[in-house]
Formats: structure tokens, sequence, C-alpha cells
């Protein structure tokens, strides 16, 4: 399930959209990935958060959380903001932020981040 919110920041507008439940997005498409890493990627109108992972021998992209606005702390300070403005369902709701998510998919895989 996706959510969306808007939020000002330094005087401007920034649009979010994102997965409710990462964590559960996360475990399914991971398991027979045999490396993953962290990441982000600014391109056009919208920075990209996400997970790249191996799936049937290719290296895929899934961004958890998009948003328009730069690849800096700006935008991605509202990441790991308290509280959080990012709605969690089921098997996330116990993650104080989307950082957090990030930070203990990093810690429990041995994932690298990469931007």
């Amino acid at each position: 399930m996706t959510a969306a919110f808007v939020i000002q920041r330094a005087g401007v507008d920034v649009h979010f959209s994102y997965l409710t439940d990462p964590h559960l997005f996360i475990m399914k498409h991971i398991a027979h990935s045999k490396w993953l890493a962290v990441g982000g990627d600014k391109g056009g109108a919208a920075c990209k958060v996400g997970i790249t992972y191996e799936l049937n021998g290719s290296m895929t992209f899934a961004p958890l959380v998009v948003y328009t606005g730069k690849d800096d702390w700006t935008g991605l300070s509202v990441l790991g903001q308290s509280p959080t403005p990012f709605r969690s369902t089921v098997h996330s709701t116990h993650f104080s932020s989307y950082i957090a998510v990030l930070q203990w998919l990093i810690e429990w895989t041995g994932s690298f981040l990469r931007w």
C-alpha cells in the first residue's frame, strides 16, 4: 500500500509518496537476492530512496520513498523526523522513522549504503 503527504521545507512544498509497509516489501523482495544496497538517486524533479537487489540475475532498484526536491539534508532529514510524518502499517509499525527501517536493513543484512 502507498500513501502520500506534502510538507513545507525551506518555504517550498515537498511532495512525498511512499510504501506504508517497507519492512514487508523488503522481506518479500530480497529473499533470493545474493546482495543488497540501500541508496537513492535524484533524477528529473524527483528523489528516490530505496533498495537495489538481484532479481533473476539482474540488478533491480525498488524505490521505497519518492519525493520532489533535492537529495540533500533538507529533503532527506524528513526520513528521520520525529514524530514521523510517515504512516506505517502491519510489519513496519515498530520502526520510529523511515531512516530506522533503512538502518535496520543495513545492520540486519550487512548491506551497504550507496548514494
